[in-house]
């Protein structure tokens, strides 16, 4: 398991400008180069770095926020940063409102005298009641802010004068109603079953950033482990239009010139007070001079220098003591890690994925019955589920196998997800952990071999430790889903008859793995359509907790296109998540007739909308994913898609946001364009623990198939492996000097495939023919903890599959070279063969015979003769 720290930072916007530039330029750099080095990985969460006032068109900036901040709570800590200057900052309108509460409040505000502003005239009720609009499909009822039309007269505009002026109607107007809505709950308990009267209260009176430190602070038993705060105060600071980036001013209703706004100075001692008592000993305090147009606050030294404690920079010294606090934290949180059980990692990353596949899951009472009637009878086959995309085979395999390990203390419940994680979607890695898992239960340590073969004859050997003591069942998921070429595909390690005591079930798609595994003459249940009145029911458990409901018409309109759809419960959750943002009196697309047009003309459409995300941000960030392996880390989507120059032109370009220069040799857009994305993305994707990393991919495989006919058909597929190739070269080898010292392992693992995706084949001979490359591969890639403590290193054979996937790729196909010489490693594979290579044209084994060792030889063996050329170091049985 990789650890992610994915660290939210929490500021007022416009005064801290400098520090969290800073931090992004010098000190989060170090942290990430820290993590990696340490197999982990780190990422900075600023909503506020190089965005501009006016991105909270869709009146979503504080859903986004809190959303955020739990998302960061459910990575590592440390995964909360608090900047405080002089300003409370931003006091946001509510993005919703209970309909009780607010009916509450509506009779309470003035609708007799209309309050002008510059762009309406309406009284206080009529005002609220235009922005604000009831939805009965929220579950309580509740009011929603309407989005702000990007032309309107509260829009934006790249003129900046006229993006001036909209952007103060803006204010305006949000501060009338803001000021009606204190007005309404003046006096008033707005205590429920939910929430206490001062937590409902909190978002009419509290600032944006109050709010987000409630949730990442205050509501957290153990932030005073982890949560960190600097203070700043500029001194002598002036209470004129001269310091309004630097405190809360306000500007009186009859003209002249602003004020101090006490209301907020107070607010802003209060919270300074609650985190003092609360964090007493992580709170930081500088002060700087105010210099008339600004305060005091002092240059970085140029990249390269250190920053230091004692520098008479402020900004300096700031960037030290956060670096120092953030990297205590951190290395304390990995040092729990050392010496980590391989073992163990892999079995919770697919335990934690199948108790999210089974989350929801209803129904299936046949399937389940013939499943456990197996499971507890006396065929000694395996058994196969089956049934065509989307029928739900995935959670009937969860529910079941988490139902099989929950209700039996003495059986061994072994579950596997083909592509939950890397070293499951392929043959050797799924046998390897397979036999290490089941070893540890009965209590052997011997190593297990990484060669498929080795694999396929200890598989069984395994099995066969079960006892009726300590039965062993165990669950494969997806095994069609093994990676395509991997002769494992064929099914070749599974036993035709079972050794006693024990029951396997595994699940598959219509296809090559179905044909081999009816072939064995296994049991078999078929997974055939989900019945109308348990996709009523699921649908109501969805629901529910989406705190959601549906009109009756609505509620017809889901199950009927559902019955038109054969059933499939992967169209019925296509069809809810995109009727969970129905409103109840708003007009919506019609659905569309099968899963694929669901997902390219109803999500994909509804995402590419100019209101949403627009067309290039979805097309390159969908594709980006489609073109990848495993899936990509959020650092790497956010890499990749401001390494894209097209889709860096048109962020750079919006009103919305004005991206610093933070010095770097490449700019990186903000997170907050990525993160909205996600937001509405979420639903569809998956984490998988990869190499180095966890990533998010596709949750089901027919997003990645129509993502892939739809943004990666003819060049642009080969464009986005491009740019994927050379971000993973660029975090293998930063230096570009072909030292491949960045210590980045999945730089490592990728860089290979997507050349070859690319077609950039000189690239990738190059690359594979780098004994430097290949050394690193081998040492860093891979790594697995063997039960009896000593670490199995695997690279040389993820070496070759990097060979055996660049030769099928390449012009001519499967065994076409081009007459280059292709690398092969001298390994001993043990049980007395000696050392051998492999050839990955005819697949055969040839003994290593003296002087073979740096130099290009012919495959020895009969009727090949095809070019190879030996490493120049081999590798030991056991490991390097």
């Amino acid at each position: 398991m990789t650890r992610t720290f994915r660290l939210f930072i929490s500021s007022t916007f416009s005064d801290l400008e400098a520090e969290r530039n800073a931090l992004h330029s010098r000190v989060f750099p170090r942290l990430q180069e820290l993590c990696v080095a340490r197999g982990a990985r780190f990422q900075a969460i600023d909503l506020r770095w190089g965005v501009s006032d006016e991105a909270g068109l869709d009146q979503r900036t504080m859903p986004l926020c809190l959303d955020e901040i739990e998302r960061c709570q459910k990575a590592d800590r440390p995964n909360f940063l608090i900047l405080l200057g002089n300003r409370y900052g931003w006091r946001p309108l509510p993005a919703t409102i209970p309909a009780s509460e607010f009916d509450r409040i509506l009779e309470r505000v003035d609708d007799e005298e209309v309050v002008e502003t510059s762009a309406s005239k309406l009284t206080a009720r009529q005002r609220l009641e235009k922005w604000y609009v009831l939805d009965d499909n929220a579950k309580p009822a509740e009011y929603y802010l309407e989005p702000r039309d990007p032309d309107g007269p509260f829009g934006t505009s790249l003129d900046p004068v006229v993006k001036q002026a909209k952007a103060e109607a803006w204010d305006e107007e949000a501060a009338a109603m803001r000021a009606s809505l204190l007005e309404g709950i003046d006096g008033l308990d707005l205590s429920s079953e939910r929430e206490t009267d001062s937590e409902a209260r909190s978002k009419y009176v509290a600032s944006a950033t109050e709010q987000e430190i409630e949730q990442g602070a205050f509501r957290v038993p153990d932030a005073p482990d982890h949560v960190f705060c600097f203070f700043r105060d500029i001194e002598d600071l002036p209470g004129d239009v001269s310091a309004k980036a630097y405190r809360d001013l306000v500007w009186p209703d009859g003209g002249g010139d602003p004020v101090v706004d006490e209301d907020a100075e107070a607010a802003l001692v209060r919270l300074k007070q609650r985190i003092g008592d609360y964090l007493p000993a992580n709170v930081v305090t500088s002060s700087v001079s105010w210099l008339g147009d600004g305060p005091e606050l002092g240059e970085l030294p140029e990249p390269g220098e250190p920053c230091v404690e004692d520098s008479a920079s402020y900004v300096e010294a700031f960037c030290a003591k956060v670096e120092a606090r953030l990297t205590a934290a951190i290395e304390a949180r990995l040092a729990l890690d050392e010496g980590a059980d391989s073992v163990a990692l892999e079995v919770d990353a697919h335990v934690r994925f199948a108790e999210d596949r089974a989350k929801f899951f209803t129904g299936r009472n046949d399937a389940i019955a013939a499943i456990e009637g197996y499971l507890a009878g006396d065929d000694s086959r395996p058994l196969v589920v089956h049934g065509v995309s989307g029928t739900g085979k995935s959670a009937l395999v969860a529910h079941v196998a988490s139902e099989a390990a929950a209700g039996s203390a003495d059986a061994t419940v072994v579950i596997r997800f083909i592509g939950a994680t890397a070293a499951s979607t392929g043959g050797r890695g799924l046998l390897g952990d397979l036999c290490r898992q089941i070893g540890v239960v009965y209590g052997l340590t011997d190593p297990v071999p990484d060669d498929l073969q080795e694999l396929t004859e200890m598989f069984p050997e395994r099995l066969a430790l079960a006892t009726a003591e300590k039965p062993l069942l165990v669950f494969i998921d997806a095994v069609d889903q093994l990676a395509a070429g991997d002769a494992a595909r064929r099914l070749g390690w599974l036993p035709g008859e079972l050794p006693e005591h024990v029951r396997i079930v595994i699940s598959t798609l219509p296809g090559d793995t179905y044909d081999a595994a009816v072939s064995r003459d296994p049991a078999m249940v078929e997974v055939t359509s989900m019945p109308t009145h348990e996709a009523e029911k699921l649908l109501e458990v969805w629901l529910e907790d989406a705190r959601r409901d549906l009109q009756p018409d609505q509620h017809t309109e889901i199950l009927e296109a559902f019955s038109e759809a054969d059933g499939l419960p992967l169209y019925l959750k296509l069809a809810f998540e995109e009727a969970r943002l129905w409103r109840s009196d708003g007009e919506h697309p019609s659905l569309a007739s099968n899963v694929e047009s669901l997902i390219r003309d109803n999500l994909f459409a509804r995402l590419q909308e100019p209101a949403n995300h627009g067309p290039l941000l979805v097309e390159r960030s969908l594709g980006y994913l489609a073109a990848s392996r495993y899936g990509l880390a959020e650092d790497e989507i956010i890499d990749v898609l401001s390494r894209d120059d097209d889709v860096f032109a048109s962020i750079a370009d919006q009103p919305y946001h004005d991206i610093p220069d933070t010095g770097a040799t490449r700019q990186r857009i903000p997170v907050v364009v990525w993160a909205r994305l996600y937001a509405d993305l979420q639903p569809y994707l998956t984490e998988r623990a990869t190499d180095g990393a966890t990533t998010l991919d596709y949750y089901h495989r027919q997003f990645r198939e129509v993502s892939t006919s739809s943004y990666l058909e003819g060049g642009d597929g080969l464009s986005r492996h491009g740019v994927l190739a050379d971000l993973f070269r660029s975090k293998a080898d930063p230096e570009e000097d072909f030292t491949w010292t960045g210590g980045d392992i999945r730089g490592l693992a990728e860089l290979p495939y997507h050349l070859t995706e690319a077609e950039r084949f000189d690239d990738v001979y190059e690359v594979l023919t780098d004994f430097r490359f290949m050394e690193r591969k081998v040492a860093e890639v891979g790594i697995v903890q063997q039960a009896d403590g000593r670490p199995m290193y695997t690279g040389v054979s993820r070496l070759r599959e990097d060979f055996d996937h660049t030769l099928a790729g390449m012009p001519g196909g499967e065994g076409d070279s081009g007459g280059r010489a292709v690398i092969v490693t001298a390994t001993d594979f043990g049980k007395g063969a000696g050392y051998q290579v492999r050839c990955p044209f005819c697949n055969r084994y040839s003994d290593v015979e003296e002087g073979w060792l740096g130099i290009e030889i012919e495959c020895p063996q009969e009727g090949c003769g095809k070019p190879l050329k030996v490493n120049s170091f081999m590798v030991p049985a056991a490991s390097p």
